[in-house]
């Protein structure tokens, strides 16, 4: 069960304010297949969430519930988890909610109508969302390792007269702090550009995206009470807001260099430079191109 908000700081008699408060509840079950072989894992959850929109997403003022069924299938055969050398892990998961084809109107249950009403349009939220994810690792000579990864995330919808669901998009771009949901958007690194970036410039986000990554690693401690290693990136990404605009080959291109520490008490911190060789349309002169980032947590 959880609970998390985001606000603009004013008090909640100020007109100005802006929130949304997410409030859900998950039930999961975990369990590993022996069959192709004993790295696959399977996932299966059953999900609620309560949306108290004030402001924060402008095209609607409603109160929006989502209710959703998630399966995810994952293959890891990573040697470590903290400074792997071999192995690989490959992940692809969907979240989806039912079509909701029935609501109730002025106390009467009939098939769903709109028009113009955006209230209604998003009072049930309708989406499925996939995401798959490709990792793979490999030592080039010693100690140093070659990292390769390629991400890509979908958000689609049933109803056309609905639309993207305006919850649960991708925002991409900077360091993607803790790589974790919050209140309804999934936020996604992409080093060398600034935070959110990429999407759009309001709290909506993106319908998809894909990202590419590859990494040097070299450790200058492999202590399991203090891991150090330093790390050299080629990355690159974009977002598309509909699946007939994707090109797997119009990215984002970005370089740098960074240092991981893991620490027992702190977990996995780290700090990148990065610098972004493409311009972004909505930044214009405003665009910075050397971006320094902090990591906290393991990136996916």
């Amino acid at each position: 069960m959880f609970h998390t908000a985001q606000s603009n700081g004013y008090p909640k008699s100020d007109v100005n304010r802006v929130a949304l408060r997410v409030t859900g509840a998950t039930i999961g079950l975990g369990t590993r297949w022996k069959r192709p072989d004993n790295y696959f894992n399977a996932f299966y959850s059953v999900n609620f969430q309560y949306y108290d929109n004030q402001k924060y997403i402008s095209s609607i003022s409603t109160k929006s519930y989502s209710a959703t069924l998630g399966f995810s299938v994952s293959r890891n055969s990573i040697d470590q988890p903290i400074y792997p050398r071999e192995g690989s892990n490959i992940s692809l998961s969907v979240n989806a909610t039912p079509p909701w084809p029935l609501r109730v109107n002025d106390g009467k249950l009939g098939f769903r109508t709109f028009g113009d009403d955006n209230d209604a349009r998003f009072k049930f939220v309708e989406y499925h969302k996939w995401k798959l994810d490709l990792t793979w690792y490999h030592a080039l000579a010693g100690k140093l390792v070659l990292s390769a990864r390629a991400h890509l995330g979908y958000l689609g919808y049933y109803n056309k007269d609905i639309g993207t669901s305006l919850f649960e998009r991708f925002q991409v771009g900077g360091s993607g702090l803790s790589n974790f949901n919050l209140v309804g958007t999934e936020i996604v690194a992409l080093r060398g550009y600034p935070d959110g970036s990429l999407s759009p410039a309001n709290n909506q986000g993106s319908a998809m995206f894909n990202r590419y990554i590859l990494e040097l690693r070299y450790p200058v401690s492999l202590n399991p009470q203090a891991t150090v290693f330093g790390l050299a990136f080629l990355e690159g990404g974009n977002t598309w807001d509909k699946i007939r605009d994707f090109n797997p080959f119009n990215i984002k291109r970005s370089a740098g260099v960074g240092v991981r520490v893991f620490l027992p008490m702190f977990g996995m911190l780290g700090l990148d430079y990065g610098y972004g060789f493409d311009k972004i349309d909505r930044l214009g002169s405003t665009q910075q191109r050397g971006n320094i980032h902090f990591i906290i947590g393991q990136q996916f």
